[in-house]
């Protein structure tokens, strides 16, 4: 359900690895510049989904709806056809 509201299906794999990554960071950044070189692994907050949605909020689709659209119409005149189920 969650996934289904955030428009994630228009992430690219690459886009997903980013924005995986960037959330995975999130609990370091999170830690202050002081603290780096000492702080033991289960100091560090864990990964959460409410820290999911708020990467999301800052990493978007690296392509616009618009243009996933050309893509799928391309391939409905000129291509295999394999994306006309896609929604954009």
């Amino acid at each position: 359900m969650f996934l289904s509201k955030t428009g994630i299906h228009s992430y690219s794999g690459a886009d997903m690895s980013n924005l995986c990554k960037e959330d995975s960071m999130g609990p370091i950044r999170s830690i202050p510049i002081n603290q780096l070189e000492n702080i033991r692994n289960e100091d560090v907050r864990r990964v959460t989904v409410d820290g999911f949605k708020e990467t999301l909020i800052h990493v978007h689709p690296s392509v616009s709806k618009f243009s996933l659209t050309t893509y799928v119409e391309w391939d409905g005149i000129y291509g295999t056809r394999t994306a006309q189920n896609y929604k954009a």
